[in-house]
């Protein structure tokens, strides 16, 4: 429980000291990194990963544009673009998760809930969340679910137009991976099937111009690693 305990601790620190930055006019220079320590699932040799995991990582990406053309279904079941949740004139927290995930993927949206409580900046007026799933197969109701439960969390119903789940096609799910940086593959569940996958951890700040200006990572090489725990 302590590296979930950090995985909080660090989200909290990076997303109140970015957002607030940028929610304020600040421009970031460069990517912070944070690093939440060592996994301990699956085994390997040495410091080599095994070879299905050799594309899970995040590659940083400053600076670059988000494809704000990319088409999603929010959690409302409306068709829209990435673009809009980018005015020109407010940042947006950016995660790529899925919402099936057993693991990591919660773990940081709650650190991500649990840090939004400390920033005094509010969804929907001041930055945007938007978060996006990496599962093609996942439905607008299970995205609705999500949103729920933590909107719930955050304890804010106000700011419910502030938050956005979306679901989407591989070509524009790879649209925003691929700019991101962040990789990923399928790997088999409890039962065998391809349906969990195995990914890092990441969340990203973006300028109101959809232009990625922070990054909070979780440990990049870890010497252990499984489907959705770094």
């Amino acid at each position: 429980m302590m590296m979930l305990s950090t995985i909080r601790t660090g989200v909290k620190r990076w997303i109140t000291a970015g957002l607030g930055a940028l929610a304020l006019g600040g421009m970031m220079a460069a990517a912070q990194t944070t690093g939440y320590g060592e996994k301990s699932m699956g085994d390997n040799h040495g410091d080599q990963l095994p070879t299905v995991l050799g594309k899970v990582q995040v590659a940083q990406h400053l600076n670059a544009q988000l494809p704000l053309n990319a088409q999603f279904v929010d959690d409302h079941g409306a068709n829209v673009k990435l673009g809009d949740y980018f005015d020109g004139k407010h940042p947006a927290v950016l995660a790529v998760v899925y919402y099936n995930c057993p693991m990591l993927c919660s773990e940081e949206m709650d650190g991500l809930t649990s840090a939004l409580e400390m920033v005094h900046l509010v969804p929907g007026k001041d930055f945007q969340i938007v978060v996006m799933t990496i599962d093609p197969s996942e439905t607008v109701g299970t995205a609705a679910a999500k949103k729920a439960f933590y909107l719930k969390r955050y304890g804010h119903p106000e700011t419910a137009d502030g938050w956005h789940f979306l679901t989407g096609k591989q070509p524009d799910i790879d649209a925003v991976t691929n700019a991101v940086g962040f990789g990923y593959t399928r790997v088999p569940g409890p039962d065998g099937r391809l349906t969990q996958f195995a990914h890092a951890s990441a969340i990203e700040i973006a300028t109101p111009q959809g232009k990625l200006a922070q990054y909070y990572l979780g440990s990049s090489t870890p010497r252990r690693t499984s489907c959705s725990v770094w």
